[in-house]
């Protein structure tokens, strides 16, 4: 399927997935209209959630997601990978932060056209994440900044 990546650009929220393995909640991305000189999309990403940190020990992991459909305008269904993991991960992106019931059953229908499972649905409420939302970027600077500080205090 030919992806329109100007009409897909923009602003996303993480609505529900599949299984429930990510501690984040109130994650949402940002799409580019076009890909960087490497040919890849660099995505932004902001969340509000739980990370655990092990100081000292690098690891790192790469996810490839895959668009399974979308319409450009309401919603965007993504099947990712991670290495040779044997559980696929299930993300569904939404242009409105909450959906209405009908609006689940709507998408819940359109994942079940891939894959027989149920949905798990996150909470986007302005309440939740507005008070709380955090840049990744931000936040891994704000934590190299502590860990500098308590260095130099040692």
């Amino acid at each position: 399927m030919p992806v329109d990546l100007k009409a897909l650009s923009g602003y996303w929220y993480e609505v529900a997935r599949s299984p429930d393995l990510d501690e984040s909640v109130c994650q949402n991305y940002t799409f580019p209209a076009s890909p960087n000189a490497d040919n890849k999309l660099e995505i932004q990403t902001e969340y509000h959630g739980i990370f655990n940190w092990n100081i000292g020990e690098s690891v790192q992991m790469s996810v490839t997601y895959k668009l399974l459909d979308t319409d450009a305008t309401s919603y965007a269904l993504f099947c990712g990978y991670i290495g040779i993991a044997p559980v696929p991960l299930f993300k569904v992106l939404t242009r409105k932060r909450e959906l209405i019931t009908e609006e689940k059953n709507k998408v819940q229908q359109k994942f079940n056209t891939f894959v027989d499972k149920q949905l798990i649905w996150i909470e986007q409420s302005d309440e939740k994440c507005n008070s709380a939302m955090r840049s990744a970027g931000g936040f891994i600077v704000a934590l190299a900044l502590v860990l500098l500080i308590r260095q130099r205090n040692f």
